[in-house]
């Protein structure tokens, strides 16, 4: 039993896509750990992904965030997330993937994938990708229908991480 205080806010659910079975079970392992946070399933294929990503909306049950591998067995990443984001279901996309190649990062940003994550990595900044995005998330929810330069800035701000420092 913890004493850590309930949050009033739903838990954002999220779908994992990648082929590696191990690197999917790691993930939502480290999903699990995170507070505020709900494996909606994982997909081992870009088929497979849109298809549980269709399910979960069409039940009532829509993903809130998606972590998606770049190199698949049967789609590329890219492609994915492009077909995620036509659906306009309001599904944030952040990249896991080992691929460091610039063109496709630039295309992954020109895509909609709000964050891009390197393999390998830790926890801690697993983490801190997964809490950035809420924050993110947070920031462009509630106020109506129109934002402000502020809550724009501020919720964009968010997604960004801290560089650590460099000792002299």
């Amino acid at each position: 039993m913890t004493n850590e205080p309930k949050s009033t806010e739903p838990e954002l659910r999220v779908l994992i896509v990648d082929d590696d079975p191990l690197t999917a079970e790691a993930h939502a392992d480290f999903v699990r750990r995170i507070p505020g946070f709900a494996v909606a399933g994982i997909s081992r294929g870009g088929v497979e992904a849109l298809a549980r990503f269709d399910a979960l909306t069409t039940s009532g049950e829509p993903v809130d965030i998606v972590l998606l591998d770049m190199n698949l067995v049967d789609a590329h990443g890219l492609d994915v997330a492009k077909r995620m984001n036509s659906r306009n279901t309001g599904a944030d996309i952040i990249a896991i993937t080992a691929v460091r190649h610039l063109p496709v990062i630039r295309s992954a940003i020109s895509v909609g994938i709000t964050q891009y994550l390197i393999k390998p990595f830790a926890f801690a900044a697993f983490r801190e990708k997964l809490e950035n995005q809420r924050a993110f998330r947070q920031g462009l929810s509630g106020g109506g229908e129109l934002a402000t330069q502020e809550s724009v800035d501020s919720a964009l701000s968010a997604l960004r991480s801290v560089a650590p420092g460099r000792l002299p």
